[in-house]
């Protein structure tokens, strides 16, 4: 009988919520988490993680991602009562916190991979006109259209911190690359947790 390994995905807060818990702006936060992460890559700890929201406007705001070191890190000069509330909330996100194999990994991706190529052959997606690709945006979409080769045709997944990596390009640089790539069409995305997974779109750079 095959056994299938245990990913056990180290959990995380966004700064929204963190920014909540506090009773602070979200905007004052993004102020303290940029500055605060300076230090944090100078004692070898590498970035943040960058990603994004939709505000109530529609528009996409940058946020962080943040584990449970990097949050006490970053809040430890604010309240003592604010940080109590914060490792409580830790704590109860970590209680139902479960363990994520491959295989259900696996399952996902594919699920998702059948909606993308459902919605691209009914039209669902159509590329927008006039987007303009960057070094980045190429070697990104070289990079995962190998992957797919290289795994047969297999849909996987893919987070931001592991194509920074892969290609030495910073992760705040990343998350615009797959939007632009989504929006011309190259690509076609979903996420699920702190993973993006796709296929690729009806154009190539």
């Amino acid at each position: 009988m095959e056994v299938v390994p245990t990913i056990y995905r180290q959990p995380t807060r966004t700064s929204l919520e963190i920014a909540q818990f506090l009773d602070i702006r979200h905007a004052d936060l993004l102020k303290v988490i940029r500055k605060m992460e300076k230090v944090w890559i100078e004692v070898g700890e590498g970035n943040f993680a960058l990603t994004s929201y939709t505000d109530s406007q529609g528009k996409q705001r940058p946020c962080y991602e943040l584990t449970f070191e990097q949050t006490l890190f970053v809040t430890s000069k604010y309240d003592d009562r604010q940080r109590a509330i914060l490792i409580r909330r830790w704590k109860e996100l970590e209680s139902i916190q479960r363990p994520e194999t491959m295989a259900d990994i696996f399952a996902e991706t594919e699920r998702l991979a059948g909606e993308m190529r459902e919605d691209l052959a009914s039209g669902k997606i159509l590329p927008e006109r006039g987007v303009t690709l960057t070094a980045y945006d190429v070697a990104i979409y070289s990079f995962l259209r190998n992957g797919i080769k290289s795994s047969i045709d297999t849909p996987f997944c893919v987070t931001n911190t592991m194509i920074s990596k892969a290609l030495g390009i910073d992760v705040e640089d990343v998350q615009p690359a797959w939007e632009r790539l989504e929006r011309g069409g190259y690509i076609v995305t979903r996420k699920f947790g702190d993973k993006c997974a796709f296929i690729l779109g009806s154009r190539q750079p």
